[in-house]
């Protein structure tokens, strides 16, 4: 991944534990604020990140902060937020697209 621009990265796959995918669309150099968040810490990259959010009961999206590496998982994705994406270097917002996700709600 490249570092820099704000265009749309290829969504890719996780492994949940379940053996089920899920497929995040990501948004480099943006950040959505959230309110409730369900979990933070540290991964190692936004791939790190949305992993961690595929196994995590109700996560619907997170964004990774690069220069903290600190990945914020919600249980809310661009639907059920008010507001546009911020622009934000060094960051990545990260929001579940896969069908299954959104019988799992």
């Amino acid at each position: 991944l490249m570092y820099g621009d704000h265009r749309d990265l290829h969504s890719f796959p996780t492994r949940r534990s379940s053996d089920l995918s899920a497929l995040f669309k990501i948004r480099e150099n943006y950040f959505r604020p959230v309110e409730n968040t369900i979990w933070e810490g540290k991964t190692a990259s936004p791939l790190s990140c949305s992993q961690r959010c595929a196994i995590q009961l109700g996560c619907r999206s997170a964004n990774f902060l690069v220069n903290t590496k600190r990945c914020l998982l919600s249980a809310e994705n661009k639907e059920s937020l008010s507001g546009a994406l911020l622009h934000q270097k060094d960051s990545f917002y990260l929001e579940k697209v896969c069908p299954l996700c959104r019988r799992m709600k």
